[in-house]
């Protein structure tokens, strides 16, 4: 069940995002960033899978995404 379970989050993008709402509230607090919507905590998180899991290509398409794109780019140009 674990294992059925972990495919479906895996392979769904918008779950993931609801399974990670703890995290984000944890890392927002861990980094004092009082953001209400967790956007800058979801970027760290996002940083490290949207580019590189073929699961998330759906979330291109998102309305969003162009703003998630920039604040995950804004993590990470200052180290390129």
């Amino acid at each position: 069940m674990f294992a059925l379970n972990t495919q479906y989050v895996d392979s769904n993008p918008l779950v993931l995002r609801d399974v990670l709402w703890d995290s984000y509230h944890i890392i927002d607090g861990f980094m004092a960033y009082n953001d209400p919507h967790f956007e800058r905590a979801e970027a760290i998180l996002s940083a490290f899978a949207v580019f590189s899991l073929p699961s998330f290509k759906e979330s291109w398409n998102s309305p969003d995404y162009q703003e998630r794109f920039e604040r995950i780019w804004s993590l990470i140009k200052q180290g390129v």
